[in-house]
């Protein structure tokens, strides 16, 4: 069995929004259509808030770093041929910095806010991000955290 090589990963998010190659254009579209009666892998994402300016600023570059692990994992999952729906469920993410999600077929749904007396500079807000994933209309939904890597098919 042979495993796709590994390609860089952007390490910026101006590398992130730019146009497709042109085999990312000619690969075929990740299945979607109606998720009733179906199977999806799902990814959670819910970004802190920052609290000043240079916590903004170490906030940038951590979302930078998720933002490339979570690119890693998709297109690592993408390279396996799955034949299932990749969903992004995110919060606190700017549209634009998730144009690459989109290009690769990745279906992205809005979180729930946090449960109440939780705000988002909470550190427990990110384990309930996962738990959205439940309320999803699949039948069968399997949980990915963003810091891994498919090497074989995994449906």
């Amino acid at each position: 069995h042979r495993v796709p090589p590994v390609r860089a990963v952007p390490t910026s998010l101006r590398q992130l929004r730019r146009r497709p190659s042109t085999a990312q254009r000619l690969a075929p579209p990740l299945p979607s259509g109606s998720p009733n009666g179906s199977f999806a892998f799902a990814f959670s994402l819910r970004l802190p808030a920052a609290k000043s300016i240079e916590a903004s600023q170490a906030a940038h570059a951590k979302k930078l770093a998720v933002l490339r692990e979570l690119l890693r994992a998709v297109v690592s999952l993408v390279w396996t041929k799955t034949r299932h729906s990749i969903v992004l469920l995110s919060d606190g993410v700017p549209a634009p910095d998730l144009a690459p999600f989109r290009r690769l077929g990745v279906r992205l749904v809005r979180l729930a806010p946090p449960p109440e007396g939780l705000d988002k500079a909470h550190k427990r807000h990110v384990t309930f991000a996962k738990l959205d994933a439940w309320s999803l209309e699949y039948d069968k939904v399997v949980s990915l955290d963003t810091d891994i890597v498919v090497r074989r098919n995994i449906d």
